[in-house]
């Protein structure tokens, strides 16, 4: 119950004061990883053309919910703020899906966490560098986009 009305407290100071919302990126060195109870797919590799993706998202004001990812209709893992993980997929187009949403593990309830899902374009590329992040900018727009930073 404390810890819901700290969130719901903090939520209502930052919609008062209109403050910027936008996350904080972190490197992967920095970052957590993602609970094994959260991711629910992808998590091994299930095909000989398998190749690892890096994910990670950033920390932040704008960033107390869990963002919901679903990779081509498929929930995959429940991502919190300043965490990252490893999925693994074949090489191509994929099509993300991200819904921010409250779970028991972070504050549960809060009212920000209730917007629309969000899908973005993944190219996964065989030979290249897949790393992508997980963004909030100051109108608390999630956003999705391949990293170069580690």
């Amino acid at each position: 119950m404390k810890r819901i009305a700290i969130a719901a407290t903090f939520g209502f100071a930052a919609l008062l004061s209109g403050c910027a919302l936008s996350s904080t990126p972190v490197s992967f060195a920095e970052s957590k990883a993602v609970p094994a109870s959260m991711v629910v797919a992808f998590q091994k590799p299930t095909a000989t053309d398998a190749i690892p993706i890096l994910l990670k998202r950033d920390a932040g004001t704008a960033t107390v919910c869990r963002f919901q990812v679903s990779i081509d209709g498929t929930k995959s893992l429940f991502i919190g703020p300043a965490e990252k993980t490893t999925l693994f997929l074949s090489p191509g187009q994929h099509v993300i899906t991200v819904e921010p949403v409250s779970t028991d593990t972070l504050m549960p309830g809060v009212m920000s966490c209730h917007r629309s899902p969000r899908e973005f374009p993944m190219a996964v590329d065989q030979h290249g560098l897949n790393r992508f992040r997980f963004s909030t900018d100051d109108n608390n727009e999630m956003s999705f986009a391949p990293t170069a930073t580690d």
